[in-house]
């Protein structure tokens, strides 16, 4: 249910980069239905909902901006 056990750190720091190229990248999620079904119940928390909610743009996720680490997969 979680990537470490228990929620944490690890789920918040993998949402915070799958939810954004999930987005962008869409074709390579079609597979992939546990990280598909994964993410949404990161999603549905509580907490990561009311971050969401902070925001300073609309739509948050797509919003989302690769650092450097983008360029080691093309």
């Amino acid at each position: 249910q979680r990537l470490m056990g228990s929620f944490s750190i690890a789920d918040l720091v993998t949402y915070s980069w799958l939810a954004g190229m999930q987005t962008l990248q869409a074709a390579a999620f079609a597979d992939a239905s546990h990280t598909q079904a994964w993410l949404a119940r990161v999603a549905a928390r509580p907490s990561v909902q009311a971050a969401l909610a902070k925001a300073t743009v609309p739509e948050p996720l797509r919003a989302w901006a690769p650092g450097p680490e983008i360029n080691r997969w093309g």
